[in-house]
């Protein structure tokens, strides 16, 4: 099995995690700037400002990603207030398994069949992603936050979508956007997106569109997640 591992931390400790990852031998790593978006309360609870952050992104086997998660925990601390959030998603697929090693191993050779994650399984945890027009997030937090969401990320991004794209949806798909990344329990799920699409959906300036992915484990804002 495959994971996705996003962690989300502060600007300055972009080199820490990143080097974690280098050094576990996780090839395929990336990060991106992007913002905080959490409430003042919230904010104070867990001694976080609303600063810039950085999402460091990576995929790996399961197994590895497992190892991960506890020295994110216990080599960066990344549980102790303050400290950032990391996530692990299950890949549903993958595009060859070529591609897959080339990706994970540094290598070309087949090395076997691409596993398939088990549907049954019941996963705690949900990551909404949202995508509105530039400059709109608060507009997406502000429906979500009433709904149960205690905080997002934001990241900024170009679309690249075509001639019939932008007309399906209304919109310019190529305009910039904000990308807005909320992990919630999986039974806040539904109404936080219902809350989004009826407050910041289509008909409206932001012009959002969520959708959702399961989330295998969650590290870091542990109160905020229990809560």
């Amino acid at each position: 099995m495959i994971s996705m591992i996003l962690a989300i931390v502060d600007r300055e400790r972009d080199a820490a995690f990143s080097s974690l990852f280098r050094d576990s031998g996780v090839l395929t790593a990336f990060s991106t700037p992007c913002l905080g978006t959490a409430q003042a309360g919230v904010l104070d609870m867990l001694g976080l400002e609303k600063s810039e952050k950085t999402l460091v992104y990576a995929l790996t086997y399961r197994r590895e990603a497992e190892k991960l998660m506890k020295q994110m925990i216990y080599s960066l601390g990344i549980n102790v207030p303050g400290g950032g959030i990391a996530i692990t998603i299950p890949i549903n697929s993958f595009g060859g398994s070529n591609g897959m090693h080339w990706l994970l191993n540094g290598s070309n050779d087949e090395q076997g069949e691409v596993d398939i994650m088990d549907n049954k399984r019941d996963f705690p945890y949900d990551l909404i992603v949202v995508v509105a027009q530039r400059d709109h997030s608060e507009l997406v937090m502000s429906a979500a936050r009433p709904a149960g969401a205690r905080g997002g990320t934001i990241v900024h991004a170009k679309g690249t979508g075509g001639e019939y794209a932008a007309k399906f949806f209304g919109v310019t798909i190529a305009d910039e956007k904000d990308i807005i990344l909320i992990v919630v329990r999986h039974e806040q799920k539904n109404d936080i997106m219902k809350a989004i699409m009826e407050k910041a959906g289509v008909k409206t300036p932001a012009r959002a569109v969520a959708f959702s992915v399961p989330v295998e484990s969650v590290a870091g804002l542990a109160s905020v997640m229990k809560a």
